[in-house]
């Protein structure tokens, strides 16, 4: 762990919705194919929490979830997400995965450019199309 990407919830709730670029639905898949995905603590209790449309979908968050490295709160994701929270105006959750990222020296994949993009420490791919 601690090297590539860290996969936000609205990523792969987009790459389920096939409404990622072209290139963020290659990127989505090769990381899947390699199963070198990882996600904060964060990303697994939303798509834990969230009730899919459809039982394929349902499946495809279950097998995502139980097969990703999974970053749990330490105390330098803590302190990072202090100091994110006091500079920029981030909601909790996503102040959390930022300082994972960071903690982790990740790249974060997400579709939400209008919250990461105000962490200048934060290494962002946005899969935006």
């Amino acid at each position: 762990m601690g090297t590539g990407y860290l996969i936000d919830t609205s990523a792969f709730g987009n790459f389920l919705r096939a409404n990622l670029s072209q290139e963020g639905i290659n990127l989505m898949k090769e990381i899947l194919q390699n199963g070198s995905h990882q996600i904060s603590v964060i990303t697994r209790i939303e798509l834990m929490s969230w009730i899919p449309p459809t039982l394929p979908a349902k499946v495809a968050v279950k097998d995502f979830v139980s097969s990703a490295a999974i970053f749990d709160l330490t105390e330098s994701i803590i302190l990072e997400t202090i100091r994110i929270r006091k500079q920029k105006a981030l909601k909790l959750p996503d102040a959390v995965i930022a300082a994972t990222a960071i903690i982790h020296n990740l790249t974060l994949l997400s579709t939400n450019d209008s919250d990461f993009l105000k962490v200048p420490k934060l290494k962002y791919k946005s899969l935006n199309t």
